[in-house]
């Protein structure tokens, strides 16, 4: 069985309003339905794969909702996780990876994910290992990640303390397609202009920085989280990223120990074979077709989100479609 997802919108200050294009319908139908318009006027994050305490993916067996609300959500869908995630199921809690668009207007914070252990002392949640996959960016848009060469705790907050913390982070500028990898202790800020796809473990744990001088809304300074960032932060170097060019085809994007992200670029038709190991998340980055398994064919769209259970079964992608497929790893 296909699964449709409902996406799960996020406002924060720094989003924008590219998201609001790529779910223009979804949105007109939801205000139809609920009689309530939301303006989303910083529309920052679309989770499209979620089961964490911040936000729970709803499912649905038709494309869209059914009248008579036959709906659930990822989290009930563990009464029978073994089935539905697979052989590869470890005991998790939740689904382990989370999937979401991002847009970015105004630079983001300089932040930093904590590691396993840490994480789990200290936020109850995963450690966070990211991938991104650049959907869209602006001429000259960059990334901050890591730093140009090794240095100190102490010269790392005397930095932030002056105002010169930029000279000492490496900036790095992206194209459209260009994918990286964001390992925990890693410090990483995404620039205004850029529109991606990031995938992590199923945690909301990081820990802010620096926000360039930027007040909140009431004129004070954000809210940082400095002393954890300090015991979790690399101050090495950081070498693994990964600018790629289009490929057409299936390609692997990045993996972790939780989860694997691929990539299909298609102007026909491309069949998976699902063999029991793990179930699939499927979101549609770009263009229109439609998936379907042996019982039923399902529109598909730039936006959409699916959710395809462990079994042996094959599913088909029809159309001129670019398509992330996240997958639970064998590893």
């Amino acid at each position: 069985m296909i699964l449709k997802l409902q996406p799960i919108f996020k406002d924060y200050y720094w989003g924008g309003v590219r998201l609001k294009e790529i779910f223009e319908v979804f949105l007109e139908k939801q205000a139809l339905e609920t009689g309530i318009a939301t303006e989303h006027s910083h529309l920052a994050e679309v989770w499209e794969f979620a089961c964490h305490m911040d936000g729970i993916s709803k499912l649905s067996p038709a494309p869209l909702p059914k009248p008579s609300g036959d709906i659930m959500t990822l989290s009930l869908s563990g009464l029978n996780r073994k089935k539905l995630f697979g052989s590869l199921y470890n005991g998790y809690a939740n689904f382990p990876f989370l999937v979401k668009f991002v847009d970015v207007a105004q630079d983001l914070p300089l932040q930093v994910n904590p590691n396993k252990d840490f994480a789990s002392i200290n936020e109850h949640q995963v450690a966070r290992t990211e991938i991104w996959h650049i959907l869209d960016c602006e001429e000259n848009s960059e990334i901050i990640y890591g730093f140009k060469e090794t240095i100190s705790p102490e010269l790392f907050k005397k930095a932030l303390n002056d105002n010169t913390i930029t000279e000492y982070l490496r900036k790095v500028k992206v194209t459209k397609g260009d994918t990286f990898k964001i390992n925990p202790g890693t410090i990483h800020s995404v620039g205004k202009g850029i529109t991606l796809v990031a995938i992590h473990e199923s945690s909301n744990a990081y820990y802010p920085i620096y926000d360039f001088g930027r007040e909140n809304e009431i004129g004070l300074p954000r809210q940082m989280q400095l002393e954890k960032a300090l015991q979790v932060i690399d101050f090495t170097p950081s070498d693994e990223y990964l600018p790629s060019a289009k490929v057409d085809g299936l390609v692997t994007l990045g993996e972790t120990e939780q989860f694997t992200v691929k990539l299909l670029t298609t102007s026909n038709f491309h069949s998976f074979e699902l063999d029991g190991k793990t179930f699939h998340n499927i979101v549609i980055l770009d263009g229109e077709g439609n998936i379907s398994d042996i019982d039923e064919m399902l529109p598909a769209k730039r936006g959409d989100s699916f959710f395809i259970p462990a079994c042996d079964l094959n599913y088909t992608l029809y159309g001129e479609l670019v398509v992330l497929i996240t997958q639970m790893s064998e590893s």
